[in-house]
């Protein structure tokens, strides 16, 4: 993915889209936690219960607020930036982290337990602890084979802008998205940029075929992931992840869908994605904030993710089910 364009490309568009403690807590803090509306399969798990059980405070002492996507939750906190209402930010990832530390809205935490996380993700996410890792994975081209066949060996990004496949396409906006915007960066990767030192920027005439040619363009994944499971709305095809699959194999026990990255000269290719939270600067209930963030990469958390979140988790070793083994392209 011309790794060595990356962090050019990162910054470029970030301009473009301008777009552990174990305090005692009093009983009547309340903890404010921004986060996406898919979170642990629209929070299926209980974030602020098994917290409250965690922590030792009231659950109705949590608040969580659910917003369309990453993008909208460092808008709302770029600007509450001057009197800040979260504590906790959950769900940006190493795109967003730029936009993050350019608008100074997080302040650096070195949870406990981040020495058990994979090493490779914190470095990759923010090494100097501004957010930390909980999962990470690789966008792909997910689609239902029961409406959709079309996908064959050696798919390529093109084939994304024909009409039979782009009018079956959903795709996420990337300046709310951040899957949306891994789209951008893949497809900028892909075409190039003059700003990452190539001579054309076919990546825009790539979008605007898009357009022209029927993708429908959704505000959050959560909202697509909808209209993929309506049939009658006729979208058979969406921007989600290698994982995704295992859903309908770990939950129904057999599955419809699979999933394809791009066929490039240097071979397979997607977008890495690794998800982070984060404490917000001058958060009102910091400590609380930091246990929060030391609970989240716990096992009591990340032994969650495979199975709500359809994500790979960031804590070493936790077990693989059996369900994604033969359903999802391996993230090796």
């Amino acid at each position: 993915m011309r790794n060595g364009k990356i962090i050019i490309l990162i910054a470029v568009l970030c301009g473009a889209f301008a777009l552990p403690s174990t305090n005692f807590v009093a009983a009547n803090t309340q903890l404010t936690i921004y986060t996406y509306d898919s979170l642990l399969g629209g929070l299926a798990y209980d974030v602020a219960g098994n917290f409250s059980a965690f922590a030792g405070v009231p659950k109705d002492s949590i608040k969580i607020e659910l917003l369309d996507d990453a993008g909208s939750i460092v808008t709302k906190a770029i600007a509450e930036k001057s009197s800040p209402v979260a504590d906790v930010l959950i769900g940006l990832d190493n795109v967003l982290v730029h936009k993050a530390r350019e608008a100074d809205i997080l302040t650096p935490y070195k949870p406990s337990g981040i020495e058990n996380l994979v090493d490779s993700l914190v470095e990759d996410l923010a090494p100097d602890n501004l957010l930390t890792p909980y999962d990470f994975g690789v966008f792909a081209i997910w689609y239902d084979e029961t409406r959709f066949d079309g996908f064959y060996d050696g798919f390529t990004l093109d084939d994304l802008r024909k009409p039979e496949i782009a009018k079956q396409l959903l795709v996420m906006n990337p300046k709310i998205s951040s899957v949306g915007l891994g789209l951008l960066l893949w497809s900028i990767a892909e075409y190039g940029d003059p700003a990452i030192g190539d001579s054309s920027a076919e990546w825009i005439d790539f979008w605007k075929d898009l357009s022209n040619n029927g993708a429908q363009l959704t505000p959050s994944w959560g909202e697509a992931l909808d209209i993929f499971f309506t049939p009658e709305a006729n979208r058979s095809i969406m921007l989600s992840y290698t994982s995704s699959p295992a859903f309908g194999e770990c939950n129904y026990g057999g599955d419809t869908t699979n999933a394809v990255v791009t066929n490039t000269s240097d071979g397979l290719s997607g977008w890495f994605q690794i998800e982070g939270l984060g404490i917000t600067k001058n958060a009102p209930n910091m400590e609380l904030a930091k246990k929060f963030v030391d609970w989240f990469i716990s096992e009591q958390v990340q032994k969650e993710i495979y199975l709500n979140q359809y994500m790979y988790p960031a804590l070493k070793g936790i077990e693989m089910p059996t369900c994604y083994v033969n359903s999802t392209i391996s993230h090796e």
